[in-house]
C-alpha cells in the first residue's frame, strides 16, 4: 500500500485479505512494461514451495506483502517484533527469494495478489 492512499483503500486491502486473496494498492501505478514483466514472471517460481510454509508464517506473508513494518505485524499477529524477522527471514527462505521485490513477484506470479 501507498503511504499516501486514502483509508479507503485500506479498507479495501483488509477486505481483500479476509476474503482470503492479496490485494495491491489499486493507486498503484504500473506502465504497460511493468505489468508484461509480472505476467512474464508467471512460472518464475516453483509453486511447490509455498505449501512448505507453515500456517503462521502464511498469516504474516501478506502482511509483509502489503507493507505492514516488523512492528505493526508482531502488534497485529500478538507475536514479538523478533519472532516476525524470524519468519519473514524463513518465509524468504523457503521461498527462494532474496529480497521483499522478490517476494512480491511470487505472490503475484502464484495469483497472491491481484491488481
Amino acid at each position: 500500500m501507498l503511504a499516501d492512499s486514502p483509508v479507503a483503500e485500506l479498507s479495501w486491502l483488509l477486505r481483500s485479505v479476509a476474503g482470503g486473496q492479496l490485494g495491491l494498492d489499486r493507486n498503484l501505478q504500473l506502465g504497460a512494461h511493468d505489468r508484461q514483466q509480472l505476467l512474464q514472471s508467471v512460472g518464475a517460481f516453483p509453486n511447490n514451495r509455498y505449501d512448505k510454509l507453515s500456517a503462521r508464517e502464511r498469516e504474516v506473508l501478506p502482511l509483509v506483502i502489503l507493507g505492514y513494518t516488523n512492528k505493526q505485524i508482531a502488534k497485529r499477529l500478538f507475536i514479538s517484533v523478533k519472532t516476525v524477522e524470524a519468519h519473514k527471514g524463513n518465509i524468504m527462505q523457503k521461498l527462494a527469494v532474496k529480497s521483499h521485490c522478490q517476494l512480491v513477484e511470487y505472490a503475484v506470479a502464484h495469483h497472491l495478489v491481484s491488481f
